[in-house]
């Protein structure tokens, strides 16, 4: 038999997101804003060898790439630019 016990933890909760492009904030906790977080791109890397990001395997902090990007951002910044984004799918 497996006796189980209740037990209150603290931990941490995103509470605000922030667009590293056009300096916008959106809170999780908020209506239309909540809608608004759930839409931006996160992108998380690490460098590796030969990186132009520097090689965190080396202990070389700069070579982490973290960047949060809400979703006006990365269509005008990256979808728009590249092409991306076709109305009528062919």
């Amino acid at each position: 038999m497996i006796i189980k016990r209740k037990v209150t933890q603290d931990i941490e909760i995103n509470s605000t997101i922030v667009c590293d492009l056009c300096g916008a904030e959106y809170s999780y906790d908020a209506g239309w804003d909540q809608m608004e977080a759930q839409e931006f791109v996160s992108i998380r890397h690490k460098g590796g060898f030969s990186s132009i990001f520097g090689d965190t395997f080396a202990g070389n902090p700069m070579g982490f790439v973290d960047v949060d990007i809400c979703q006006k951002c990365f269509k005008e910044h990256i979808v728009d630019k590249m092409g991306l984004y076709k109305k009528d799918k062919e």
